[in-house]
């Protein structure tokens, strides 16, 4: 998928990642790939869109839990997006300096 970067002024977002629509495996994998890239680049700050999970089978976000997961496993700061950065299907982390 690679890093989208956003405009530095808006947020202090500087890159995101859309996984919703992915299977576990395949956001896994991309998240990985997304994470290595980032701290490559030292980015700070980094949008996480995981969707809700409102079309999985049993109705979980099993995207954002995977992703929670992972960022706590690496000791990655995070929190849920506000209103105007996507709400409930995005996760705002904050990288280590």
């Amino acid at each position: 998928m690679g890093i989208r970067k956003n405009n530095k002024h808006c947020l202090k977002i500087e890159a995101e990642i859309d996984l919703h629509g992915l299977t576990e495996k395949a956001a896994e994998r991309e998240l990985y790939l997304f994470l290595r890239d980032v701290v490559r680049e030292r980015l700070k700050y980094i949008k996480i869109i995981t969707g809700k999970g409102l079309h999985s089978p049993d109705g979980r976000a099993i995207i954002q839990e995977m992703t929670i997961d992972i960022l706590k496993r690496l000791e990655i700061s995070h929190r849920m997006g506000k209103i105007l950065e996507g709400g409930d299907g995005v996760i705002i982390a904050k990288l280590p300096d």
